[in-house]
């Protein structure tokens, strides 16, 4: 019976060859677990003991269960935490790399400033007038060193402006010094800011610097006095009351040595034209020019002869001038406008198309931002002279820019006289009063010569003759002027010394 129930338990040895093997995840414990079932249907010793174990097996489940809960808990407490820590190393390395991009762009910030002040230390050609010595008893007068210097600088930046704003070249820039002004002090260096870019224009600049005295002389005279190097000493006298002429005249004697082309032409805007053609005389025979480069003389030769009222001589001027240097444009354009005064309209054809083959890399630096505008100007003149007097209306606006009165006026006289020329005798009247109304003196060359062609277009041939005649006269005054201005000068008497 006992084999009985052992083989019902454990099965026959036929019972074994057809049953597989138990591959279940249960293992031992679940064949124990079966063992004790069949066992326990007969032995209630065994039924005890199978029920205690099943219960110790369920307390075994239940705690790993708990364990399971505790430990699925303690995971997400852990994966919150692991993303809470992952957003703050990423919170910390956006930081970071801020803060690098930072300190980056102002390492660069730095870089940029010092190349931007190196290159405007280089290219520094500024005039820099520094403090006066004034005599003490000046002082309650309100006369002061520092008072002195910025008032001079104040006359030469504004003579600066008007040469500049008449003038096809730049000038440079002209400032008191300013070595008591607030500085940035730089770290760790014991220098500001201020003090290391005075350093790099005075070291790689190529800066003018004029300092003067005031001194009282016998009589209650006093005079001014400026040093600028290279230059023999400025002196001007005069009286305390009469400072103020002495200031504006020592001004300009600072920035004929400065720039002396845009001083001619300052002069020449001012409508002092016999001053502007002496000192354009005097600048080509300077020994200065002489050690200047070939596109610096060709220049001076070209100021020569747009300031000269002779047009004639002023022609030789100019051909002096393009043989120097034929690539300068200006000189090109000077050279059309004196050949179209003499009637030479052939020439004048022909030199404005040679203006047009100019380049503008082979202008002066000082001259290639009106480069465009020179080329605009040779265009209008070409329309002009072949008779396309619709073009020239159209481009002369641009070719002739500005804000100034003078260009208003020769934009009234330029449009009366191609009215004129277009047979439009009301718009030409039309143009010529606004000229009129805009200051333009009913002698001027140019409101003459629009006088001439309304007559001529409307057939009204007496008043063209009176306007012709007053023509004539108007330029031979220009040129008297010039003569009785300095008949001594060999180069009014004799153009071929030119």
């Amino acid at each position: 019976m006992a084999d009985d129930l052992l083989n019902g338990v454990l099965g026959t040895e036929d019972d074994k060859s057809d049953s597989p093997a138990p591959e279940s995840a249960a293992g031992a414990e679940a064949f124990a677990a079966a063992v004790a079932a069949r066992l326990s249907a007969n032995d209630p010793g065994v039924a005890r003991k199978t029920e205690s174990f099943l219960e110790k097996q369920t307390e075994l489940l239940g705690l790993q269960a708990q364990h399971l809960r505790d430990e699925h808990s303690a995971r997400l407490v852990h994966l919150r935490l692991t993303v809470a820590a992952a957003k703050r190393k990423r919170y910390a390395d956006h930081m970071r790399n801020a803060l690098y991009t930072c300190i980056a762009l102002l390492v660069v910030g730095v870089l940029l400033a010092a190349v931007r002040m190196t290159f405007e230390a280089m290219t520094d050609h500024s005039l820099v007038v520094e403090d006066f010595t004034v005599p003490s008893d000046f002082t309650p007068r309100g006369i002061t060193s520092q008072a002195l210097a910025e008032d001079l600088a104040s006359r030469v930046a504004a003579i600066r402006a008007t040469g500049t704003r008449n003038s096809i070249a730049t000038s440079g820039e002209v400032r008191a010094d300013q070595a008591g002004i607030l500085k940035v002090q730089i770290p760790e260096t014991g220098i500001s800011v201020d003090e290391l870019g005075r350093f790099l224009h005075q070291w790689l600049g190529h800066q003018t610097f004029v300092n003067g005295e005031l001194r009282e002389e016998a009589g209650g005279a006093i005079s001014l006095v400026l040093h600028i190097a290279g230059a023999d000493p400025i002196v001007v006298s005069g009286t305390t009351t009469g400072l103020d002429r002495l200031m504006q005249t020592a001004a300009e004697k600072a920035f004929a040595f400065f720039d002396p082309p845009n001083e001619i032409i300052y002069l020449d805007a001012t409508g002092r034209r016999a001053e502007a053609y002496d000192a354009a005389v005097a600048y080509v025979h300077s020994a200065r020019l002489a050690a200047l480069p070939s596109v610096e003389r060709a220049a001076a030769y070209g100021l020569l002869g747009r300031e000269d009222p002779d047009r004639r001589r002023a022609l030789s001027s100019v051909s002096i001038a393009t043989d120097i240097d034929p690539r300068e444009a200006a000189e090109w354009a000077v050279a059309a406008d004196c050949s179209g005064d003499l009637g030479h309209d052939e020439a004048a054809l022909d030199f404005s198309r040679k203006e047009l083959g100019t380049n503008r890399r082979d202008q002066p630096i000082s001259r290639r931002d009106a480069y465009p505008r020179l080329m605009a100007q040779a265009h209008v003149e070409i329309e002009a002279a072949t008779g396309d007097f619709m073009a020239v209306l159209r481009d002369y606006n641009g070719a002739y820019d500005g804000d100034t009165n003078d260009v208003l006026i020769a934009r009234y006289l330029v449009r009366a006289q191609l009215a004129a020329l277009l047979h439009d005798e009301a718009a030409a009247r039309q143009e010529l009063a606004g000229a009129l109304a805009a200051g333009a003196a009913t002698s001027r060359v140019l409101v003459v010569r629009v006088r001439w062609s309304i007559s001529s277009a409307a057939g009204d041939w007496v008043q063209a003759l009176e306007a012709a005649k007053a023509l004539v006269a108007e330029e031979e005054a220009q040129k008297s002027a010039a003569l009785e201005s300095n008949p001594q000068r060999p180069e009014f008497a004799d153009p071929a010394e030119l």
